[in-house]
């Protein structure tokens, strides 16, 4: 998954210019928010990653080779994510202070197989109201719509 990632974003960049690339802690290069979100995806692997300025995008992998997260960002913040055992996820800025989980596909059986499907219902406004699962990609849906009360704790 992670090379597929690399030929459909990467690639292209590359062909328009050098990358700037870093190997080390990229903690350091993140706001609170923005380490907050990460620091979900996985925990430690910030504080050993290669990280490769692309302009608008910025592409980072733990250097780990045991390993196999990567995560793109566009403007700074969260725009696509990988993690084995997680799933693919798109966030969508809307505007907030953080990047939102809009879109994502998992593998929570670990099997490889990607067999959940969950997207964020948004309002006009851009607020997220609730969300939709498949939770074994059958084309059985179900509707989550926030409470008040769980907008509140988002």
């Amino acid at each position: 998954m992670k090379r597929a990632i690399c030929v459909l974003v990467i690639l292209p960049s590359i062909v328009l210019s050098a990358p700037k690339c870093e190997e080390g802690d990229a903690a350091a290069k993140f706001t609170h928010e923005q380490k907050q979100a990460m620091t979900s995806l996985g925990g430690d692997w910030l504080k050993h990653v290669v990280f490769c300025d692309f302009g608008t995008y910025q592409v980072m992998t733990t250097s780990d080779p045991k390993s196999d997260v990567i995560v793109v960002l566009r403007h700074g913040r969260l725009f696509i994510s990988h993690e084995p055992g997680f799933g693919i996820n798109l966030f969508q800025d809307l505007g907030k202070k953080q990047s939102v989980p809009y879109l994502s596909v998992q593998d929570w059986d670990h099997t490889g197989i990607f067999r959940r499907l969950d997207y964020a219902l948004v309002d006009a406004s851009g607020n997220v109201v609730g969300n939709v699962q498949d939770k074994a990609m059958t084309g059985e849906v179900s509707v989550n719509r926030y409470t008040s009360q769980q907008e509140k704790r988002k």
